[in-house]
C-alpha cells in the first residue's frame, strides 16, 4: 500500500498551480482536489502549504 500526498501553495487566499496538483493525482486516482478545496476556509493574507494526505482504496 502507499500514501499519496499533494503539498500545495496558498498565497494570499489564491490556490497555486492547481492544474498541475490535479493531473499528479489523475495518474493515480480520479479524485477531483478542486471539490474538496473549495469547501476549505483558507487564510485570506499570507502564504500557506495545503497537505492533502490520502491512500487509494484498493479493491482485492
Amino acid at each position: 500500500m502507499y500514501q499519496l500526498f499533494e503539498t500545495i501553495r496558498i498565497e494570499n487566499g489564491v490556490v497555486q498551480h492547481l492544474d498541475y496538483h490535479q493531473q499528479r493525482v489523475n495518474q493515480l486516482a480520479s479524485h477531483s482536489m478542486t471539490d474538496y478545496i473549495v469547501r476549505l476556509e483558507l487564510p485570506h493574507v499570507g502564504t500557506y502549504r495545503l497537505r492533502i494526505d490520502y491512500t487509494p482504496m484498493h479493491i482485492i
